[in-house]
């Protein structure tokens, strides 16, 4: 093995003296950041449907389901914990409510709408993808150590 040079402009002599790029280095488990970007798609995809059934229903409930979709699925973009368990909490609550609403359109009178099951099914993927990024993206962060002081003797 050839010793190393200081210029930068040599190219190393074996494959192994090359250091790898810092890219490289932190592209090596970059899916979550990734992960959390689907999830807040399929929060602003459900705000959609909502706002669509809103104006489709005439029902200002929905409307109002789809502004807070919309805020919440903003919110989850930052990591942190608290709008980890918001973004939880709010999916879990609307999978609870678009269930209950499937039922009663079920045993109701009139038929059941379009406008019930998609954003179920999105509000589930979306719980599913908040707990499979809630392990690294939220709780394993790492923490900033600020450095200790020297002890003066």
């Amino acid at each position: 093995m050839h010793p190393s040079s200081e210029n930068p402009f040599q190219s190393p002599a074996v494959l192994e003296q090359i250091p790898p790029r810092p890219s490289e280095i932190d592209s090596t488990d970059d899916s979550m950041p990734a992960l959390v970007a689907l999830t807040w798609m399929f929060f602003l995809f459900a705000a959609t449907i909502h706002a669509m059934a809103s104006v489709y229903l005439r029902d200002i409930s929905l409307g109002v389901a789809a502004i807070v979709s919309c805020g919440v699925g903003f919110a989850i973009l930052y990591p942190s914990v608290l709008t980890w368990g918001l973004g939880l909490s709010y999916s879990f609550l609307m999978v609870l409510v678009m269930l209950a609403l499937s039922a009663i359109t079920y045993v109701g009178p009139r038929p059941p709408v379009i406008f019930e099951m998609p954003p179920l099914v999105l509000y589930l993927l979306i719980v599913f993808l908040l707990f499979q990024t809630s392990r690294r993206y939220y709780f394993d962060a790492p923490k900033h150590l600020e450095p200790k002081e020297p002890v003066e003797s």
